[in-house]
C-alpha cells in the first residue's frame, strides 16, 4: 500500500507544482509525510514537512528544493524496502 499510495502522491506532487497550485500540494506533502512516519521513513517525512512549509510560505525556490529532495528520500525509501 505505501508504494501504491506515496508513488501516486509523489506523482500528485510533481502536477500540483508545475500547476502552482500550492495549497493542494501543501496538503500533499502532508500525506506523503503522515505516509512516511507510518512505515519509518524519518528523512522521507522531514523533507515533506519542509515542502509542506515551503509550500505555505510561497516561496518557491524552497519549493523547488524541497520538492527534489522529497523524490530523492522516496527513491531512497523505495530501494531500501525492496532491498528488505
Amino acid at each position: 500500500a505505501f508504494w501504491r499510495t506515496t508513488s501516486e502522491l509523489m506523482d500528485s506532487l510533481n502536477t500540483q507544482v508545475s500547476d502552482n497550485a500550492l495549497d493542494l500540494a501543501s496538503q500533499t506533502a502532508h500525506a506523503v509525510k503522515g505516509s512516511a512516519a507510518n512505515v519509518g521513513a524519518q528523512r522521507l517525512a522531514a523533507s515533506a514537512a519542509r515542502f509542506e512549509t515551503a509550500c505555505h510560505d510561497g516561496d518557491q525556490a524552497a519549493i523547488e528544493e524541497a520538492l527534489h529532495s522529497v523524490a530523492a528520500d522516496f527513491a531512497a525509501v523505495r530501494e531500501h524496502l525492496a532491498r528488505s
